[in-house]
């Protein structure tokens, strides 16, 4: 969500200049008024549009780590993992998971996707109800490279070995499925045990 807020905002500057264009008379070269085109502004329209769809606003609906407490509750409730999708503002690798594997992701119900951004000073609720913040997870799973994508469950304890870097985003894909299922399957089982 790093730069959702800069980005939604040039959005409506932007909107906001184009609407004031709209209502606007244009002066054409004899020095009358007449009002822009409608074909001119359909590409207005358009671009805003275009704008407002991008996958930058997209791949940004990914939510920070915040309250893994209420987290927990759903993963513990639906039988559903916690992701981890640990990323850097330095880290172009990171950008390139957001915006080819991770945009449509948050939708997933299969698993609950946060984000730690280990460069940035972000607090967030621990499993236990405790405050802690993004560097100190990272930490408790050892990871210190991104971007690293990794499983727990709702007692904060990995599910499966954490997938580190992208080798290549053609199994990418292989990967985080044979991760997210064994995930899954370990959540299952413990549910199995529980009951029992």
């Amino acid at each position: 969500m790093k730069g959702a807020p800069r980005l939604q905002g040039a959005i409506i500057t932007f909107a906001i200049h184009a609407l004031d264009l709209y209502n606007a008379r244009t002066v054409n070269f004899c020095g009358a008024l007449r009002p822009p085109s409608s074909k001119s502004m359909k590409h207005l329209l358009l671009i805003i549009l275009g704008c407002l769809l991008s996958p930058a606003i997209l791949a940004d609906s990914i939510q920070l780590a915040e309250n893994l407490e209420h987290d927990a509750r759903a993963s513990r409730n639906d039988d559903r993992p916690i992701v981890f999708f640990v990323t850097a503002d330095h880290c172009p690798y990171c950008e390139k998971l957001r915006q080819e594997y991770f945009r449509f992701s948050p939708g997933d119900e299969r698993f609950i996707l946060r984000e730690l951004e280990l460069d940035q000073h972000h607090d967030a609720v621990d499993f236990d109800g405790t405050q802690t913040d993004h560097r100190k997870l990272a930490r408790r799973y050892n990871i210190s490279l991104t971007p690293t994508v990794a499983f727990v469950g709702p007692d904060g304890a990995l599910l499966s070995k954490p997938i580190i870097g992208v080798l290549t985003m053609d199994y990418y894909h292989y990967y985080f499925e044979q991760a997210l299922s064994a995930s899954m399957n370990k959540l299952k089982s413990q549910q199995i045990a529980r009951n029992q």
